[in-house]
């Protein structure tokens, strides 16, 4: 078995032992009376590990109709005393929890959440009936002041029914305070029915910055004021909703739209939204930039993807045939770094749009929303597996050179991250020796990506390079083996590529006269390409070259065309074949290359530029001869 193959089960036993640590510092929760002992310590970690339902032992007691002498569930979490730590549901599913607490404010699965999170949870089959701020998650959400972004709900989904006075949503009442939150790839399904402030996954936002991303609500709203898909109210609030879907019913008697209904002071930026108009009983939204109506049609099956253009259908969604898109599973950027010391440092670039949850291997997590250089300190030397979940468009800094970038070794994949970009990506990663095999679809920047990567050398021929439009420099001060670049040559050409891209190949050499140089010059002539590279193999190793020197004295910038006589002795040889001719400046950086077919002794080559004044030499090799 060769080493890249023994990768993935060596980094598999690294992240048990790591889980394995991790499942003795939370808190297992098996029954009915674990998870409402859950109120016992508030911030404490803990993780569902089973199902629970009313055929459970306790249901009755803590989750049933009768529970707490009529009122069922008890929400956990009060407004002086929240939920500030985290419920892991490791895809399990809460059945059949009841509450029927009329006169009750802060109703939920937990009351007030503060500080806290839950992920990977379901609840189906759940009946509330509260009065203010009451949700399934949960009632109210207070951000912590002065903390940094945090994913507040990931991978949930809640079914069944909500019935409220005001500020009622599928996942929570009410949002408010200062700190940058975030819900990502949830789904709600509920009848929800309240007075004012009533949404499908939030019912009212105030005074709060809340990113939606990758979510979807089926959930029928019914209110008096502020009924809206998506959200109720958004009140002098930051609102950000991206790649999401709405197709349940909205009614209301005042302010109602299709995804957010009625917004008061604050700002938003929305991106990839859309809902069903139809089914919805809408034509309208508040905060309608970035969010497009479409109808039931239009929306459902096959033909899905060809109404909702600007959805991620690579990474997030995929069609359905008989309904509206599934939510596929989130697939993260794995890269391997390896520290050689204690207390060492690793960075990540993160650019573009960033909303993102870094797993760094060792146990911890940083959730991100702003793009810039994350950085992350290990106890130990080793080599760690770091992967980065939900929406990244650009990973690398450009231009830039990023640090500790010689501590990456590996990319194992790019994931499903809505890469847009890869610029800079691996810049100086001297020590990067394999990336995966396939390129995501729709990225367009490779400018600087291998810069400076000296050990690289992989066969990235099969990357699909056809919506690309910028290499410039990608592998400057770097290269393949002549291997590697004539497949690359010889795979790409055969795409359909961009116009006029300027790509850097390095020192990568190419075989000369054979298919890569024919691929090479279908780049350059059908699509106007510019390829920077080491050259063909025969300028470089072939002994038959044969040196001139030229004084330039024609006008800069103009294409030249040379002749050339071979001869052997004082007798003008006759042969036929492929002459190659180099024009190389006075520090031995190539300014142009062509090849030429000679017939009998006589080559002439055209295109030749001149791009500045001085002496170059030309240098002629032979390709291939035909005595």
């Amino acid at each position: 078995m060769n080493s890249n193959r023994q990768w993935p089960k060596l980094l598999f036993g690294l992240w048990l032992l790591i889980g394995q640590s991790l499942m003795q510092a939370q808190v297992p929760i098996y029954t009915w009376q674990d998870l409402y002992e859950v109120r016992n310590n508030l911030s404490a970690h803990y993780r569902l590990m089973n199902d629970l339902g009313p055929s459970d032992p306790g249901y009755q007691s803590y989750a049933g109709d009768n529970a707490n002498g009529g009122l069922g569930w008890e929400p956990i979490g009060t407004l002086s005393n929240s939920f500030s730590g985290t419920l892991d549901g490791q895809g399990y599913t809460l059945v059949g929890i009841r509450m029927n607490r009329p006169n009750s404010d802060y109703t939920g699965l937990f009351g007030v959440i503060s500080g806290g999170a839950v992920h990977d949870l379901s609840l189906t089959d759940f009946i509330s009936r509260g009065r203010d701020k009451v949700g399934g998650l949960a009632g109210a959400v207070v951000g912590v002041t002065g903390s940094s972004f945090q994913w507040l709900f990931r991978a949930c989904r809640v079914s069944g029914s909500i019935e409220a006075r005001n500020e009622a949503g599928g996942l929570v009442g009410s949002v408010s305070g200062t700190q940058p939150l975030g819900i990502v790839a949830v789904h709600s399904a509920l009848y929800l029915v309240g007075g004012n402030q009533v949404g499908g996954l939030v019912g009212v936002l105030t005074m709060a910055h809340l990113l939606v991303l990758n979510a979807s609500a089926a959930t029928t709203c019914e209110g008096l004021d502020a009924v809206g898909g998506f959200l109720g109210h958004a009140s002098n609030a930051q609102l950000n909703i991206r790649n999401s879907l709405s197709y349940g019913v909205v009614h209301g008697s005042l302010a109602q739209g299709g995804v957010v209904g009625k917004s008061t002071g604050g700002s938003y930026q929305h991106a990839s939204v859309y809902w069903d108009m139809t089914s919805s009983q809408q034509q309208t939204t508040a905060q309608p930039q970035g969010i497009q109506g479409l109808t039931t049609d239009e929306m459902r099956g096959l033909v899905a993807a060809e109404f909702m253009t600007v959805l991620d259908f690579q990474c997030v969604w995929e069609v359905n045939e008989f309904d509206y898109p599934n939510l596929k599973m989130s697939e993260p950027m794995a890269l391997i770094f390896e520290t050689t010391s204690a207390s060492s440092n690793i960075s990540l670039p993160l650019s573009g749009t960033v909303a993102v949850r870094i797993d760094w291997g060792d146990g911890l997590f940083t959730d991100v929303n702003t793009a810039g250089i994350v950085n992350h300190t290990y106890a130990d030397p080793g080599q760690y597996m770091v992967q980065i979940y939900y929406q990244l468009t650009h990973f690398g800094a450009g231009t830039a050179q990023w640090p500790n970038a010689e501590k990456l070794i590996e990319v194992v994949s790019f994931g499903c991250t809505s890469l847009r970009s890869l610029s800079g990506a691996f810049r100086e990663a001297t020590q990067l020796g394999r990336v995966p095999g396939i390129l995501p679809t729709g990225l367009t920047n490779l400018s600087n990506a291998f810069h400076g990567s000296t050990a690289f050398d992989n066969d990235i021929s099969q990357w699909d390079v056809s919506q690309v439009t910028d290499m410039s420099d990608m592998m400057l001060n770097a290269g393949l083996s002549t291997e590697n670049y004539d497949a690359l040559l010889i795979s790409w050409s055969e795409q359909a590529l961009q116009s006029s891209v300027n790509f850097h190949a390095g020192n990568s050499i190419y075989t000369c006269g054979q298919e890569a140089e024919a691929a090479r010059w279908r780049m350059i002539n059908d699509y106007g390409w510019i390829i920077t590279d080491g050259g063909s193999s025969t300028l470089e190793q072939s002994p038959d070259n044969y040196d001139f020197i030229l004084d330039a004295n024609q006008p800069l910038g103009e294409e030249m065309s040379l002749g050339l006589l071979v001869y052997q002795g004082t007798e003008l040889l006759n042969f036929n074949g492929r002459l190659s001719m180099r024009l190389i400046r006075s520090d031995g950086s190539v300014a142009d290359e062509s090849f030429a077919l000679a017939l009998k002794g006589v080559a002439v080559f055209h295109g030749l530029l001149l791009d500045e004044p001085g002496q170059y030499t030309l240098r002629a090799g032979v390709c291939d001869l035909q005595y």
